[in-house]
């Protein structure tokens, strides 16, 4: 994908969520967070959301959705980041403090 891209690919278990993907790119709504992550990690600019499923007509087996980065929506992700890190340390050190006892 170059240096601006990533593709991420799905291959859902489920005709009707490939039939979402297909009518409205419902797989790029539904991992949104992911993708951005994606994108933050790599800070690439744009993720290919490929939806996959062979039990479709062959031109009915990709459904593809070009997700941008969201430099607000990885803002937030950050924020997210950093009160999870907080509540992971929080037991960690309390498991510690139990063990210690």
């Amino acid at each position: 994908m170059g240096d601006d891209g990533l593709v991420e690919l799905k291959c859902p278990a489920s005709m009707a969520k490939h039939l979402a993907a297909l009518r409205s790119g419902e797989h790029a709504k539904e991992y949104r967070w992911q993708l951005q992550h994606q994108l933050m990690v790599t800070e690439c600019a744009w993720v290919d959301a490929v939806s996959y499923d062979p039990r479709w007509p062959e031109h009915l087996q990709l459904a593809t959705v070009r997700v941008e980065r969201d430099d607000e929506a990885i803002a937030e992700l950050r924020e997210a980041i950093k009160v999870a890190d907080a509540e992971v340390e929080a037991i960690v050190s309390e498991l510690q403090e139990r063990e210690a006892a």
